[in-house]
């Protein structure tokens, strides 16, 4: 795969990771005002890291690098992480009522 169209397709790996980050602050926002730093915190970092992912990818995607392996690792790690932390501040928003927060 070329750079151009990775860096295409990483965009719409990032738009799908906003509409799950938009998801999660919909569910635990709408059962509470103020959420538990538990779950405050995850939602926090998704954005930081989303916010992230896109500079890394203009910057790949403008600068054209002939070798870009680390950089390609570098998004995978990201994502890799970003994976796992939705999944369980998903799984802690799901498992509680509008009084626990």
């Amino acid at each position: 795969m070329d750079l151009k169209t990775y860096c295409t397709d990483m965009r719409g790996e990032v738009a799908q990771w906003k509409a799950k980050a938009y998801d999660l602050e919909r569910t635990v926002y709408g059962k509470a005002s103020q959420p538990d730093a538990a779950i405050a915190g995850p939602i926090g970092q998704l954005s930081d890291m989303i916010d992230d992912l896109e500079r890394k990818i203009e910057r790949l995607d403008t600068e054209c690098p002939a070798t870009w392996d680390k950089e390609k690792a570098e998004l995978e790690r990201i994502i890799s992480d970003m994976h796992e932390i939705w999944e369980d501040a998903w799984r802690r928003a799901s498992e509680k009522s509008p009084d626990d927060f």
